[in-house]
């Protein structure tokens, strides 16, 4: 007998003494350590283990990877070899699930439907606040023919995201989020919704879904003296997530490139964004996180000028029209081309990764910053207030009307796809229809008292 074999029949050996034990004990959910008691007991040594373990991680990528590419057939075959080896994993059945659901989708097989079902199930015995489960057996229950499920479509978006985008929380130090490019995440994924207390760390601010938030002086206008607290990061895959659980109809376009659960959400309007941030105040004051004078909601022009410290060199009484593309200072002065590590923009490094509608649009030269599309949030320094991405990675909305004719809504902050010295400027705005968004727009919240906010 080759090893492979020997290995084999020392999995099979496990698996029918992990179902022995799983039945004598009512139907028990064994979780990784029981399991590896048994594995061990039934002749298996730490090295198999291990080696079960790589088999898992082997069979999770390429699962995933498989369900986002849309390729069902071959997700299943991966993901329930995943199950079979860790169906302690909420997050490896919900994938697995997800990857069913596809197909009954795609072929209208009951078998796929019923397993889909089955393994949503199971997920939530192990976790019983996995709304992203919940979700998916509501709608097998709903929907008996699967060609009916339009409205699915932006739900399935976001919980690919969950699935693919954020991993297994059991899984979080494992070579699949190496391979995959996350990080560590300020919350467990299978808590979807605000299950976190807020707290403080130093001088920040983190609320119940895991967002820092940053205090910044405000010079001028009706908050002059005051703060306003910024959310140090653009609103991320992960958190857009959450928020569509609950609202579906603000699903989002998926962009033509790779992202994980913390890059800048894109594709989202100022509407979406607005959306979100009621969303996040009704949640928060509910669990009595926040006060009823306390908001969540997009920045205005202002405060965003306060933010990048210019504030105070602008008047903040006139419209952004107004004082759209003033001055001549860049986020760390009046050098061109940026300096190494000034964020992410369209430099050399999109040589070699083009947009493939502009072929030949122009780079920023003697720049890489590495990334050729969006950049995980944080990824380069902060400003003097503790506030990552105000310039490049993803334009962000603010509060504002663009002019007097109230048209178009403000953007600031430049992107990954701006290349031009005027784009990236401080004083840059761009204008923006309400209810669009395109590969390059994205967000991020501000917390503020309504009692500071008086005169305004």
């Amino acid at each position: 007998m080759d090893d492979d074999e020997r290995r084999s029949a020392e999995l099979s050996a496990f698996l029918k003494k992990a179902l022995e034990i799983e039945l004598e004990e009512g139907g028990k959910q064994l979780d990784e350590e029981a399991l590896r008691k048994i594995a061990l007991k039934s002749g298996l040594t730490e090295a198999d283990w291990e080696k079960l373990g790589e088999r898992l991680n082997e069979h999770s990528v390429r699962g995933r990877n498989f369900l986002e590419q849309g390729n069902f057939e071959e997700a299943v075959v991966d993901l329930e070899e995943a199950v079979i080896l860790a169906p302690y994993s909420a997050d490896i059945l919900y994938a697995c699930g997800l990857a069913h659901l596809g197909l009954w989708q795609k072929s209208g097989k009951e078998s796929d439907r019923v397993r889909a079902d089955e393994l949503f199930r199971k997920c939530l015995e192990l976790e019983p606040s996995h709304a992203g489960a919940a979700e998916g057996i509501t709608e097998l229950a709903r929907a008996k023919n699967p060609k009916r499920k339009k409205k699915w479509a932006a739900v399935g978006a976001a919980l690919l995201l969950v699935s693919i985008g954020l991993g297994a929380s059991q899984l979080s130090s494992s070579p699949i989020f190496e391979r995959q490019g996350t990080r560590d995440m300020p919350v467990a994924v299978g808590e979807l919704g605000p299950t976190m207390s807020p707290h403080s760390e130093g001088k920040y601010h983190v609320n119940s879904i895991g967002l820092k938030f940053a205090p910044v002086p405000i010079v001028g206008g009706p908050g002059d003296g005051t703060e306003v607290l910024f959310s140090i990061w653009e609103t991320r895959n992960e958190d857009y997530t959450r928020f569509l659980i609950d609202n579906p109809k603000h699903g989002w376009a998926k962009p033509d490139f790779g992202q994980t659960g913390d890059h800048p959400v894109v594709f989202v309007s100022w509407n979406d964004a607005v959306a979100f941030c009621d969303w996040l105040t009704k949640v928060e004051r509910k669990k009595g996180f926040i006060g009823e004078n306390q908001r969540y909601r997009l920045p205005t022009d202002h405060e965003w000028s306060c933010a990048m410290g210019i504030g105070g060199e602008e008047d903040a009484g006139m419209l952004p029209v107004e004082k759209d593309t003033n001055g001549p200072l860049f986020p760390w002065g009046r050098q061109y081309p940026p300096p190494v590590g000034a964020g992410n923009f369209f430099g050399e490094e999109c040589r070699d990764a083009p947009l493939p509608n502009a072929p030949n649009r122009k780079v920023v030269t003697n720049y890489n910053d590495g990334y050729t599309r969006t950049a995980p949030v944080g990824s380069f320094s902060p400003n003097q207030f503790g506030l990552y991405d105000l310039s490049g990675n993803v334009w962000e909305w603010c509060d504002d009307w663009y002019s007097g004719e109230k048209i178009n809504r403000v953007r600031r902050g430049s992107s990954w796809i701006d290349f031009a010295p005027g784009s990236i400027k401080l004083s840059e705005r761009l204008r923006g229809l309400p209810g669009s968004g395109t590969r390059a727009d994205g967000f991020r919240c501000v917390l503020v008292t309504d009692d500071i906010e008086d005169g305004e």
